[in-house]
């Protein structure tokens, strides 16, 4: 068979899709290029293979051109314009932070201060039962900055039922019930011993707080019982008790003020 005829005879064959091809063989194409994603990279910087094929000529193999080029993945773009929101709000959560701090160390320092004040008027005012003197002006300070230190008390962050917010409602109660004794009752019959004994536990909490805080923020006494619960912290709460107890007792039996 003539190569002529051979020729026409395979470009016949429509399976073979000979006509098509043969353009794409004899002929030459624009350059194709395509982009093999590189997925073992990080999603933030994602690498690109890309491959260049020249077109083929009748004669020549071809030559297989490779570049490699960088591209910024979304995923990178999008972590930037997330940061740009982010960091914002963080700044803006670390102001809050800041003031909410300040603010508590401001409310602290004054719980501290109506604390303080409470048990120093506290000790005129038991100086006063011990004596039979009404001590009215120191009395007066001493209930309220007391009632005050309780409530305060209550302002600090906590978790459910504690020891503190406990003896918070007692303290509260028990000042109720001196409170009345004094100013509404005027002192007068059974209301008299009331007002000793509510003036008198009212002090006591609040020194039996100072001793805690004292064994807490001290670092002579931490070292001392550094849990709250080792014999020197026991000690000193039981001399306080003892003490209070017996100061309590003679206040009752002394406080017979004249101008009732």
């Amino acid at each position: 068979m003539q190569p002529a005829a051979a020729l026409e005879i395979l470009l016949r064959e429509e399976d073979l899709h000979v006509a098509e091809q043969l353009p794409l063989i004899l002929g030459r194409e624009p350059v194709k290029k395509w982009n093999v994603a590189r997925y073992d990279r990080p999603p933030l910087a994602r690498h690109t293979l890309s491959v260049q094929l020249p077109p083929p000529s009748p004669l020549e193999e071809p030559e297989h051109i490779f570049s490699i080029s960088h591209q910024t993945a979304p995923t990178e773009s999008f972590r930037y314009a997330r940061a740009g929101a982010v960091e914002p709000f963080l700044s803006s959560t670390s102001a809050k932070t800041q003031r909410y701090d300040f603010g508590m160390d401001t409310f602290t320092i004054v719980h501290v201060v109506l604390s303080l004040v409470g048990i120093l008027s506290g000790f005129v005012v038991l100086y006063g039962l011990l004596t039979a003197n009404r001590m009215n002006g120191w009395t007066m300070l001493f209930l309220v900055t007391t009632v005050a230190t309780s409530v305060t008390g209550f302002g600090f962050p906590f978790h459910g039922l504690t020891p503190a917010i406990i003896l918070g409602i007692l303290s509260l109660m028990v000042l109720t019930a001196a409170s009345a004794a004094r100013y509404v009752f005027h002192l007068t019959a059974s209301w008299r011993w009331i007002y000793v004994v509510g003036s008198v536990v009212a002090l006591y909490f609040n020194v039996f707080v100072l001793v805690v805080q004292a064994f807490l923020k001290i670092p002579a006494l931490h070292a001392l019982a550094p849990k709250g619960s080792e014999p020197p912290f026991a000690t000193a709460q039981g001399i306080v008790l003892v003490l209070f107890i017996l100061a309590g007792i003679l206040s009752v039996k002394r406080f017979h003020p004249v101008d009732v």
